[in-house]
């Protein structure tokens, strides 16, 4: 990774996790005035299967004060573009250091032979850091929202004809999980299939896993829809909500989110956060915003060496 003069740069190691999660909050307030869930990204995400936290994480220091961070994360198994990210702290903008970032994703996709790469979650805010990746050649190709809900004290239940709604059962839930997530997000874009394997990974290895608060649909002996909910240290968190196509339209997805409210609620969280797609084919943000939730951030997405085409703004 070549850096301007007075920088330097190594890997990345767990020993590191406080120091990046205060570098990226202190970005995060800068470009947009708030800060998202950090720490608990990172967790899950350094720890997943196919994330190697020393070949696939850079840090970047100016002396002992960290200035940059980058990230690029595949799964060879996926055949999906690498996903790769980066921050520079404010006071060392205009430096280089956010080039040196981009370059490398771009070095590391040729060495690893990934098939293109995908910049999510660039501010939209952040006209800077747009402007960057755009010079390097990346186009904007889709945009996400951050919503979110105030929880109050009680909510209804749903519950829709012909399906019931069960809490998550280990031990034997855990393929009709895979196979129900797998089926609802198959037309959602940016899909990839992935393996059992690298499923149980990210989701029932994972720190994180609350298996109190994933829920499934049933209709008869047939899996239908699925929600999971996470718990992070200021909100809950809709990691997942999803109905297979045959099924959609009937208030299943609205029951499932209904539930997963209720018992975050219960368990003492003030608000809960989820992320969309702003172009969701089946109508997520109206969903959404029908049960109260409201947008809070906007995010970006810029692809290089993909087939997405180019958002057209004006």
């Amino acid at each position: 990774m070549k850096l301007p003069a007075g920088l330097s740069s190594h890997p990345g190691t767990e020993a590191d996790l406080d120091a990046v999660v205060a570098l990226l909050d202190d970005v995060q307030l800068d470009v947009m005035g708030d800060t998202e869930d950090v720490r608990e990204y990172l967790d899950w995400m350094w720890h997943v299967p196919y994330v190697d936290v020393a070949r696939d994480v850079v840090l970047v220091r100016d002396g002992a004060d960290l200035v940059g961070y980058a990230e690029a994360y595949w799964d060879p198994s996926s055949g999906g573009p690498m996903h790769a990210g980066g921050a520079v702290r404010p006071s060392h903008r205009g430096r280089g250091v956010g080039t040196a970032i981009v370059r490398r994703s771009r070095e590391i996709a040729t060495m690893r032979a990934a098939p293109g790469i995908r910049h999510p979650g660039v501010f939209a805010t952040d006209t800077a850091a747009q402007a960057l990746l755009e010079a390097n050649g990346f186009v904007h190709v889709r945009n996400f929202y951050t919503m979110a809900l105030a929880l109050p004290s009680e909510r209804s239940p749903v519950h829709p004809d012909g399906v019931e709604i069960r809490a998550f059962q280990t031990g034997r839930d855990e393929r009709p999980l895979f196979e129900v997530h797998e089926a609802s997000f198959a037309d959602h874009w940016g899909f990839v299939p992935e393996t059992y394997e690298t499923f149980v990974g990210e989701w029932f290895d994972a720190s994180d896993w609350s298996p109190h608060l994933t829920y499934l649909a049933w209709a008869g002996d047939e899996p239908v829809g699925h929600a999971a909910a996470l718990e992070f240290a200021s909100r809950g968190f809709v990691a997942a909500l999803g109905v297979v196509p045959a099924w959609r339209g009937r208030g299943i997805a609205q029951a499932l989110l209904q539930r997963a409210f209720i018992d975050l609620a219960a368990r003492g969280h003030p608000e809960v956060t989820l992320g969309v797609d702003a172009a969701s084919p089946t109508g997520a943000v109206a969903l959404y915003e029908k049960v109260g939730m409201r947008i809070r951030h906007e995010f970006r997405t810029y692809d290089l060496g993909t087939d997405e085409p180019r958002i057209r703004e004006g």
